[in-house]
């Protein structure tokens, strides 16, 4: 009889009296709620992009990120993401798998060796320290949703974004 136990319990629901109660920014269905996850979110950072990965041994087996700009980074991108939650009056995160597109705007050197920004930091390591921010800023579960990832680097000035920053877009899939 052990083997039947989901038998046992198939009809339960009709038997038995289930309440569901409804929760903003989740569906709820009788026995799992399920969030309802956010489809759109475009915001701009202003500031030094800065990457995420590379590591600095401190002594006393402490390392520590390498960019001394990653921490005010990480708070602008948070700080833009919460501006658009209150502009929007939405808070809800992404739940499930995901785009997203990254434009760098990079300050230019006075005579860059090329048309593009194809210098440090690596733009993977850019895209990463985007990704963890906006996990710590609570937009999307888990960074791990990320199934496509569209990333530019491109020169700040006035042609372009006139400040150095980033445009960030993530859409649900």
């Amino acid at each position: 009889m052990a083997g039947r136990r989901s038998d046992q319990f198939a009809d339960a629901g009709a038997n038995v009296g289930v309440a569901c109660v409804r929760v903003p920014g989740w569906h709820s269905g009788c026995g799992m709620a399920e969030e309802v996850g956010r489809q759109h979110l475009l915001f701009w950072v202003q500031g030094r992009p800065a990457p995420q990965g590379s590591k600095s041994y401190k002594g006393n087996q402490r390392f520590v990120e390498a960019s001394k700009y990653l921490p005010a980074w990480r708070q602008a991108i948070i700080g833009a993401i919460r501006q658009e939650f209150a502009r929007t009056e939405d808070i809800s995160r992404f739940v499930a798998p995901v785009r997203l597109s990254v434009t760098f705007y990079i300050d230019r050197p006075k005579n860059p060796k090329w048309p593009y920004p194809a210098t440090t930091p690596d733009i993977d390591k850019l895209v990463r320290g985007v990704c963890d921010s906006i996990t710590l800023a609570n937009a999307w579960v888990d960074d791990c949703l990320v199934v496509e990832l569209e990333a530019f680097e491109v020169w700040s000035g006035a042609d372009t974004y006139p400040v150095p920053g980033a445009k960030i877009e993530i859409w649900a899939l």
